[in-house]
């Protein structure tokens, strides 16, 4: 008896033939894949340089920061020429400075000496600073002139003071004003200068800041001299 072979199983195998005639679609485009390209990325905008902050070329100053705002304004350029206008004839030693000029009071004789700050103006110096008494150009007009006279003069006013914050504020603000006053200043200077500081929204000095306002609203000298002598004699006398 013969044996009975098993036929063996046998797998279909098919072959995967590449058709070429027949491509496969093309994906979707996809636009954020952009952003991954470098050459697609934004360009960083540069940062710019911070601007130089230019010291105003009128500033005021007791002795403890007096040097300070001599560097400040001599940093504004190699053609500046620093002119420190002390209010205390004792105090005439300060560094790097091109002139020094000791402030007289309205008899144009004495010169100012506002050492401290219960010291008080006396009457001669606080009229100084608006007129003479021969009629000649006062303290404020003096200052105006000097920096009417080169755009590259930078005036210092200094007390003997340890911060200038009212003697040396108040003439800077005098001078701020005859400049305003010339046909060829304007009100910058003024708008650059601190203000007298507050306490309470009610200002220190507050007959400095009295006169000030009134001084804003006079053109004329002869007017601005009555009406500071009677300022003084109402509402100052010897502060």
């Amino acid at each position: 008896m013969e044996d009975s072979a098993q036929p063996e199983a046998t797998v279909s195998r098919k072959r995967v033939v590449l058709d070429t005639s027949r491509p496969l679609p093309a994906a979707d485009y996809d636009p954020d894949m952009d952003d991954d390209l470098p050459e697609n990325k934004p360009t960083k905008k540069a940062r710019k340089p911070p601007a130089i902050k230019r010291a105003p070329r009128l500033q005021f100053s007791g002795q403890h920061g007096a040097d300070r705002a001599i560097m400040s304004a001599r940093d504004n350029g190699s053609g500046v020429r620093v002119i420190v206008w002390t209010l205390d004839w004792h105090k005439l030693a300060y560094a790097d400075v091109d002139e020094m000029i000791v402030a007289h009071d309205w008899t144009r004789h004495n010169p100012y000496q506002l050492r401290n700050e219960d010291q008080g103006l006396t009457v001669e110096e606080f009229m100084g600073l608006f007129c003479t008494e021969s009629g000649d150009p006062g303290l404020g007009s003096q200052i105006a002139a000097k920096l009417l006279e080169n755009e590259h003069n930078h005036v210092v006013v200094v007390d003997g003071t340890r911060n200038g914050d009212e003697y040396a504020r108040l003439a800077a603000f005098v001078a701020a004003h005859f400049y305003k006053l010339d046909e060829n200043g304007d009100d910058a200077l003024r708008k650059s200068l601190p203000k007298f500081p507050v306490n309470a929204s009610r200002p220190y000095f507050g007959v400095w800041t009295k006169a000030l306002t009134k001084m804003s609203r006079i053109r004329n000298l002869a007017t601005l001299r009555a009406y500071m002598r009677s300022h003084w004699d109402t509402d100052i006398r010897e502060v």
